[in-house]
């Protein structure tokens, strides 16, 4: 197993990366079981198991991610749907998510297929994995094939927090907070808000992050900075999933 964690300090580290138990590792990382904090504290955690998610409940912590490889027939059938205009928006609660799933992309070729179950079942599990790791009751669920690059501007969500992988295409590109300039924020310009020679992240196909935006009174000027894939001037196509609290509608 490999935990990266990436600290509020001047420097990127390379050197954090701890092979040991999953649950443990966070425990000892996140002091989730609320009885060890070794400092200093990470504002993003980055691991291949699932557990990793659950990092988003510490109050430093402005992103989780889950680094893992799809199933090829999931990955099949998302390269298949950039051929069409997919585009699913419903809220539900968590474990309603799968069944109007289905119903929603009836009609889209190969829905009956091995992946497409696949797909379904994967979103019905991300579901549910958001709404223990936040405690959203109503979720919000967003899946589209998207042609543009929907937000292209470095920016911070106005909600408590939203779930994003993509399932075929670029994934999402974020700033560690450390290489953001925040008052540069919302003046139209990436290249303000980026320091120099700064890094800029991107999720993998298939990766899963959970980003907590502004909404929250204590997160608000600490949000995780992070923007869409640019693709439009590439001419590519993405399939993005998006998982947020019921009633909170971001780009």
């Amino acid at each position: 197993m490999r935990i990266n964690v990436y600290y509020n300090i001047t420097y990127w580290p390379t050197d954090n990366t701890v092979p040991m138990d999953a649950v443990s590792a966070l425990t000892d990382l996140l002091s989730l079981d609320g009885t060890r904090a070794p400092p200093p504290r990470p504002h993003a955690l980055i691991a291949d198991q699932a557990e990793t998610l659950a990092a988003i409940r510490w109050p430093e912590v402005n992103l989780a991610l889950w680094t893992r490889a799809l199933p090829r027939s999931l990955v099949r059938f998302a390269r298949a749907c950039l051929a069409t205009d997919l585009h699913v928006s419903f809220e539900a609660a968590s474990d309603d998510v799968g069944l109007v799933l289905v119903e929603a992309i009836g009609s889209l070729p190969g829905a009956d297929g091995r992946g497409a179950r696949l797909w379904v079942e994967d979103v019905a599990q991300l579901a549910h994995r958001f709404a223990e790791a936040t405690g959203a009751g109503e979720l919000h669920v967003h899946a589209q094939v998207l042609a543009h690059d929907g937000c292209r501007l470095f920016h911070i969500d106005n909600i408590r927090c939203r779930l994003i992988t993509t399932y075929a295409g670029p994934g999402t590109e974020w700033l560690a907070d450390d290489d953001v300039i925040r008052s540069a924020l919302g003046k139209g310009d990436n290249d303000r808000v980026r320091r120099r020679e700064a890094r800029i992240n991107r999720l993998q196909t298939g990766w899963v992050g959970l980003f907590k935006g502004e909404r929250l009174p204590a997160m608000r000027g600490r949000g995780i900075v992070h923007r869409s894939a640019p693709i439009l001037h590439k001419m590519r196509r993405r399939l993005v999933l998006k998982i947020g609290h019921a009633g909170e509608v971001a780009c």
